[in-house]
């Protein structure tokens, strides 16, 4: 598949905002067909998202065990069930921003290890819409020094937006030891500083052999910037800010549009070059078979309007034999070029010359009965229930 003529193997997709539309809490069904498509055409996707990686293996569902994550902004990296990266906050630095953060009005926290959230029990609310509406897997605790495990990423929920001079001291005061990134909707995550979706991207390609140069992204938050910067193709979504937008190659308003029409573009490309190989192998068994090269031309144009046949020419210009799949009144390629045979066998038994390319003659002219069968099967089927042996010489009136 190529975008923007750059060979793709491996596509990465940022979820809330960019695939996960405002109001909706998961993709569209679009989305779901164009990965299933993806992977059977044997490109790789990778999910990259803020989000947990047990969330985003639930929204993914049976393609989850196919694909890449990229979770926790970087902070988490898996590859078919299998962790291959984490990152963690330093103890001591996690509890110190902690305290910050719990002196900011109207916000929740949220600590995030490598199979749940951990959150207060401060908040029904809150508690309800990551369980029910996120659908994140969460811990309630009555305090965060609870939290036995190491802490990949501390978020800050702010309902109303960030506001923007807690913003600018989280990163005065921060931005030197953790990564502050804006995530959407008003999330502002807090990270180690080797984290981050860009880097992730890149233990993702070393662990697994994919090449970046062959890499689209698509992303429309702050924290999608390195990941946007990493790929060879990226595209900002249209409601992305500006500094989002700079960031990419293009823009675009659907995910799933950039990578339909890609696929189709594949599946045309790949269409005329087959064909194109089918029809220089009819043009070539003519003149195997001494036939001129306006039968060639004649017989290629009819056969192009038959699926079915064209479908049995593939087959047997890959493999040498007939597919039989594809049948006229019961008939199939192969019943067609036995009555071919005994027709050739009557031709063999009068005193003429022989034609020395009758291998191809015979071929040629079994698809040519097929193309006419389509049209009007009645003659050829009574002349095949009809016409068997080679008695004597004669039988047959025409070759």
């Amino acid at each position: 598949m190529r975008i923007e003529n750059t060979e793709i193997t491996t596509v990465v997709s940022d979820f809330d905002g960019t695939l996960i539309k405002k109001g909706a809490h998961v993709p569209s069904q679009r989305f779901y067909a164009v990965v299933e498509e993806l992977l059977r055409r044997g490109i790789g996707f990778v999910a990259a998202s803020g989000r947990q990686y047990p969330n985003l293996k639930l929204i993914l569902g049976d393609v989850a065990d196919k694909i890449g994550f990229i979770a926790e902004n970087g902070a988490l990296v898996v590859w078919k069930g299998e962790v291959l990266h984490k990152c963690t906050v330093q103890r001591s630095l996690g509890e110190e921003l902690l305290e910050d953060l719990k002196r900011q009005p109207e916000a929740e926290l949220l600590v995030s290890g490598e199979k749940t959230s951990y959150i207060l029990d401060t908040n029904p609310e809150y508690i309800y819409l990551l369980e029910h509406q996120v659908k994140n897997v969460i811990t309630v605790l009555k305090d965060f020094s609870q939290i036995e495990e190491d802490m990949l990423k501390i978020s800050i929920y702010y309902p109303n937006g960030i506001p923007r001079e807690a913003e600018l001291f989280f990163r005065e005061k921060y931005g030197s030891r953790l990564l502050v990134l804006e995530s959407g909707n008003g999330w502002l995550d807090f990270m180690p500083p080797e984290s981050g979706k860009g880097n992730a991207l890149k233990v993702l390609s070393e662990k697994m052999g994919f090449d970046l140069s062959k890499t689209v992204a698509f992303g429309d938050s702050e924290n999608d910037i390195s990941m946007l910067q990493t790929a060879a193709v990226s595209f900002a979504m249209s409601t992305a800010s500006e500094q989002v937008k700079s960031s990419a190659h293009m823009v675009c308003d659907c995910v799933e549009e950039v990578l339909e029409n890609a696929l189709e573009k594949e599946q045309k490309e790949r269409l005329e070059t087959a064909l194109k190989v089918l029809g220089d192998y009819i043009y070539s068994l003519s003149r195997q078979a001494g036939e001129s090269e306006e039968y060639a031309k004649q017989l290629w144009q009819r056969m192009e309007k038959s699926g079915g046949v064209l479908q049995e020419l593939a087959y047997y210009h890959d493999y040498g034999r007939f597919l039989c799949r594809y049948q006229v009144e019961g008939y199939t390629l192969a019943d067609i070029l036995v009555w071919q045979v005994d027709h050739f066998k009557a031709y063999m038994d009068r005193p003429l010359e022989m034609n020395r390319y009758h291998q191809e003659r015979l071929l040629l002219s079994a698809f040519d009965i097929m193309l006419k069968m389509e049209e009007n099967p009645t003659p050829y089927v009574a002349k095949m229930q009809s016409e068997t042996g080679t008695d004597f010489v004669g039988k047959f009136k025409e070759y």
